[in-house]
């Protein structure tokens, strides 16, 4: 359906989730998040160098990749959505520094709809916590909210990754951002370590409580996904030429 909320009034929303000192604990985090609210650059003529899948990370890169490499995910904890992915790691806050703030994955349903997703990776059994989803959902909801303020100069600045196929992996690839003007489905997709770690002690009730509470206020539906845990550093392939 049409986007339903007007941007400056998810913009404000969204502003007041990230200051308030009860959701938002860290200020560095706060800091980030506002930063990327608040970038109104608009894109800039950019070729995004096309992401490395030969890498030594077993943390949440290697857990990008490997989602990606997947092609379809079939999402099963809410209406069954086959998601095919079209691309990954792209820029949608434009500056002058060389590390600008990038979304994970962009994809599309079998619908046509467009679903854009947030990626956390907590490795299993390390003391890391991989960040709280309600960072998470707040910066998913930032990316968004540029996405559509931006989405007619990323798609003129053509930010995504030219892949170099033809036929139907090209269409695979294909997508416009201002497919995003319609609803799409926004999801924040962790392994079971991480949500294990965030939802399974008393913390559960609250996390989803607020997020329910905020999907209300948006009138959107961020939606929180589950995939099993993988060991990266078996795969690691500086490991595997030794």
């Amino acid at each position: 359906g049409e986007l339903i909320m007007d941007r400056a009034g998810l913009k404000e929303i969204v502003k007041n989730e990230i200051n308030n000192k009860n959701v938002i604990r860290s200020e560095t985090d706060r800091k980030k998040l506002l930063d990327i609210l608040n970038n109104d650059s608009k894109a800039r003529n950019s070729n995004p160098k096309k992401p490395s899948f030969n890498i030594k990370s077993v943390g949440e890169t290697a857990y990008q990749r490997a989602i990606f490499n997947i092609e379809t995910l079939l999402f099963s904890d809410f209406e069954e959505k086959k998601v095919t992915w079209a691309d990954l790691e792209l820029p949608v806050i434009f500056s002058n520094s060389p590390r600008r703030p990038c979304v994970d994955l962009v994809g599309k349903t079998e619908d046509g709809e467009m679903v854009l997703c947030e990626l956390k990776f907590r490795p299993k059994g390390k003391k890391t916590d991989g960040g709280s989803p309600q960072f998470a959902v707040l910066e998913l909801l930032t990316y968004y909210y540029s996405i559509l303020n931006n989405c007619e100069n990323l798609d003129s600045k053509k930010i995504y990754h030219d892949w170099k196929c033809k036929g139907d992996l090209k269409k695979k690839h294909y997508f416009c951002w201002k497919d995003f003007l319609n609803n799409p489905l926004l999801i924040v997709t962790a392994n079971k370590s991480y949500w294990d770690y965030w939802l399974g002690g008393e913390q559960r009730g609250k996390i989803l409580s607020w997020l329910k509470e905020l999907n209300s206020k948006t009138s959107l539906d961020v939606m929180l996904h589950k995939t099993k845990d993988v060991d990266f550093s078996k795969q690691r392939l500086d490991k595997l030429k030794k």
